[in-house]
């Protein structure tokens, strides 16, 4: 590897670039030679979460040969989101962005994104999101300049129902932290407690604004998030949390959130034999409670007909867990 320490001088952005890796060490070069193309960061800080692969050499070999990168070594595998939150607490700039390890960006993305906040007084800037496998490119999330700006409410209610909106950009380090102390600490291990942190992040954000640039998300098939794993039923303590958090948003039926929970319970029933029996008995008892609290079934479940029978058939087999039993906390 050519050694790039003396054109790293010469400019820099005063941006700090989250890097979570966990097994991701094939891909480490590639995501952070598109960091360092252009106009660079001054900080890259790679959080190794516990990989049992080569990323913690690949790193080390990387922040050797650039002076820009630091290594965070966590002894113990705690997801994408306590990962993150590692990276925040240590970074030394107003300004931080997340690239996960196997991702890379457009050149000089982050230059681009850093204009547009300075430029518009904003707290947060994001750019196109696109996906790629070993044989294509295709947008997933994309937008144009009439699209923005948007308010830190407007930005949480399109990630409501389905995704219009993403955080991958950079933002002030501010709001990631303030989003973190507001977020329970015993669900940070959930298994997609980042998109619910994102939502805090927006909820938190004055300003929001875009840049054409382009991040690129790798579509990796063996994912935990593409195959049923175990982990996958703490998806439902994250709806859970969710109906909670939309209680402050009138604009939305808290329906839209509790129908795919609802569509999720049922999945959970028919896998139960892959997942565990007892341990989706549980899961669903808790999830059937919670949603008669937090979204009633009888103000919204008679217009989606399948989810009603869905839900009628789920609590009648966990019919104990509705009548006979007090919602948790």
């Amino acid at each position: 590897m050519p050694n790039k320490l003396a054109t790293l001088e010469a400019k820099s952005l005063h941006v700090s670039v989250i890097v979570p890796c966990f097994n991701n060490g094939n891909f480490l070069h590639q995501c952070v030679a598109s960091l360092n193309n252009g106009v660079h960061p001054n900080e890259i800080i790679i959080i190794d979460d516990s990989s049992t692969d080569n990323s913690v050499a690949i790193a080390k070999e990387l922040a050797s040969h650039y002076d820009n990168i630091k290594l965070i070594e966590r002894n113990k595998n705690g997801g994408a989101a306590a990962a993150r939150y590692d990276g925040f607490k240590v970074a030394k700039n107003e300004w931080i962005a997340i690239v996960d390890a196997d991702d890379y960006i457009e050149d000089d993305a982050l230059l681009s994104a850093y204009n547009k906040v300075k430029a518009h007084g904003a707290d947060m800037c994001i750019w196109n999101l696109w996906r790629f496998d070993t044989e294509k490119q295709w947008p997933q999330i994309t937008f144009n300049e009439t699209d923005f700006p948007k308010t830190g409410r407007q930005s949480v209610l399109a990630t409501l129902g389905r995704w219009q909106i993403h955080p991958l950009g950079i933002a002030q380090k501010k709001l990631y932290l303030e989003a973190y102390k507001s977020f329970p600490n015993e669900n940070i291990h959930l298994m997609n407690a980042d998109e619910l942190i994102t939502r805090l992040v927006f909820s938190k954000a004055k300003k929001v604004t875009f840049t054409e640039e382009r991040y690129f998300y790798r579509v990796n098939l063996s994912s935990t998030t593409l195959k049923k794993s175990p982990k996958q039923l703490s998806t439902i303590h994250s709806d859970i949390w969710l109906l909670s958090f939309i209680k402050e948003y009138n604009e939305i039926s808290s329906g839209t959130i509790a129908k795919g929970t609802i569509g999720k319970l049922f999945q959970f029933h028919l896998d139960r034999n892959h997942y565990g029996h007892e341990a989706v008995q549980t899961e669903i008892k808790y999830a059937l409670i919670k949603i008669k609290e937090l979204a009633p079934p009888w103000k919204w479940l008679w217009r989606h007909p399948k989810h009603l029978i869905a839900y009628i058939y789920i609590s009648l087999i966990y019919r104990k867990a509705i009548w006979n039993t007090k919602p948790s906390e």
